[in-house]
C-alpha cells in the first residue's frame, strides 16, 4: 500500500522506489527483533507457565513492537524529506549551461597581430639658399610702439639679439675665406699665421651667445641652421690646427670643405633671417 500511493505522488519514480525497498526492510528487522528479544524466534513460551512469566512475555512483546514501529517512522520521515528536498533542489538551482551557451554568452575575443612599432625619421633639412638675399633698408625711424600680439613681440626680440651677432659671424667668414683663397694658390703658412687662430677664438664666442638664446618657434629652422653652421666651422679650424701640427695634406682639404660648409649655412640662416621679418612685416623694428 505504501509503494503504490509514493508512486502516486512522487515526481521521480527511483525515489519512489528506494522509499519502498527501505520500508520493507524497517519491518523486516522489527519483526525479526521481535522474534529474537521474545524467545530466539520462538514465539510465546509453550505449556502452562507461571503468570509472571506470561506477563512478561507480553510486556517484552509490546515493547519492542513500540521500538520498531518508532523505528519504522523515523525511516519514512527521513525517505519524505529526502524526496521534497530533492524536488526543491532540482526546481530552484539553476540549469547547468551547455557548451552552446557559453559560447553564446561569453564571445572569444580575436586576437589581431599588434602593428609595427613607429620608428621617427627627422625631417631633412630645408633647401639651402646659398645667394645672398640683400636685407632692406632701415627706416628713417624706429616705429614708437611694438608690433601688435605676442608672437610678433617675441621674433622683433629674437631679431634684434640675432642681428648683430649675424654680422660679426659674416666677417669672420669674409676675412677668413680670403686666407683659404691664398692657401689653394699653394701659399700654405697662411693657414698657420695665427689669423684663422684668433678668429676662431672670436667666433666661439659668437656661438656661445648664440646657443644662449631661445628662437620663437618662427625661427627654430634659422636658430638650427646657425647652430650647424658653428659646428661645421669648428671641425674646420680642428683640422686647419691639425695641418699645421703635422704638414699633412689629409687634414688641409677636409678643412677646406667644412669651411665652405660652414659659409655656405650662416650665408642660408641669414638669408631665411630677413625673408621670415619681411614675412611678417617687422623688419622695421629691428636695428641695423
Amino acid at each position: 500500500m505504501h509503494s503504490d500511493q509514493q508512486a502516486k505522488y512522487c515526481h521521480r519514480p527511483s525515489l519512489t522506489v528506494q522509499l519502498a525497498t527501505t520500508i520493507e526492510a524497517n519491518v523486516s528487522a522489527a519483526r525479526s527483533m521481535v522474534l529474537l528479544l521474545v524467545g530466539g524466534g520462538n514465539g510465546r513460551p509453550k505449556g502452562r507457565g507461571t503468570y509472571r512469566s506470561q506477563k512478561q512475555w507480553a510486556m517484552n512483546t509490546k515493547t519492542c513492537l513500540w521500538i520498531g514501529l518508532g523505528a519504522l517512522a523515523l525511516a519514512i520521515v527521513c525517505c519524505i524529506g529526502a524526496l521534497i528536498g530533492g524536488a526543491l533542489a532540482g526546481r530552484d538551482s539553476p540549469a547547468t549551461p551547455t557548451a552552446a551557451d557559453l559560447a553564446t554568452e561569453i564571445p572569444i575575443p580575436t586576437l589581431r597581430p599588434s602593428p609595427p612599432p613607429r620608428t621617427f625619421v627627422s625631417p631633412p633639412p630645408p633647401p639651402p639658399t646659398v645667394t645672398p638675399y640683400i636685407p632692406p633698408p632701415p627706416p628713417a625711424t624706429l616705429p614708437g610702439v611694438p608690433p601688435p600680439g605676442n608672437d610678433l613681440q617675441a621674433l622683433v626680440a629674437y631679431a634684434n639679439e640675432m642681428q648683430p651677432l649675424l654680422v660679426e659671424a659674416a666677417e669672420f667668414v669674409e676675412r677668413d675665406g680670403e686666407i683659404l683663397k691664398e692657401a689653394e694658390e699653394g701659399n700654405d703658412a697662411v693657414l698657420c699665421d695665427g689669423r684663422l687662430a684668433a678668429d676662431n677664438v672670436a667666433m666661439e664666442d659668437v656661438l656661445g651667445r648664440v646657443q644662449g638664446i631661445t628662437p620663437p618657434p618662427d625661427a627654430a629652422v634659422i636658430h638650427d641652421l646657425l647652430l650647424r653652421s658653428g659646428d661645421a666651422w669648428s671641425e674646420a679650424l680642428d683640422n686647419v690646427e691639425l695641418f699645421c701640427e703635422t704638414g699633412s695634406e689629409l687634414y688641409k682639404i677636409p678643412a677646406v670643405l667644412k669651411f665652405w660648409e660652414a659659409g655656405a649655412t650662416l650665408q642660408d640662416a641669414a638669408n631665411r633671417f630677413w625673408l621670415l621679418l619681411v614675412a611678417k612685416g617687422v623688419e622695421d623694428w629691428v636695428q641695423r
